[in-house]
């Protein structure tokens, strides 16, 4: 939780509404995700950085009610050196 915005917002690509707001909010919804995925592990197959954007592009593993790996791009905006917002692109 040390590197996100007291004021970071979670987003799915093309939502809405965010999926969590406020650093409570994201830090409940992780904690959930964690509890009921433990063998949760994320490997960023590679990273591209422009200005203060920085786009993963990551394989999940571990996550609960996946059968097999999950791939999806990351998309952080940073502000004061912390994610300020967050873009999941899932298949």
């Amino acid at each position: 939780m040390a590197v996100f915005h007291p004021d970071v917002e979670l987003w799915t690509l093309g939502a809405e509404t965010p999926n969590a707001v406020g650093w409570e909010k994201v830090k409940e919804l992780y904690a959930d995700l964690f509890v009921l995925s433990p063998e949760l592990h994320s490997t960023v197959l590679t990273r591209s950085v422009i200005g203060n954007k920085v786009i993963d592009y990551e394989k999940i593993s571990g996550r609960k009610e996946a059968k097999e790996d999950v791939f999806l791009v990351m998309i952080y905006e940073i502000k004061d050196n912390l994610i300020w917002k967050a873009w999941a692109v899932r298949e």
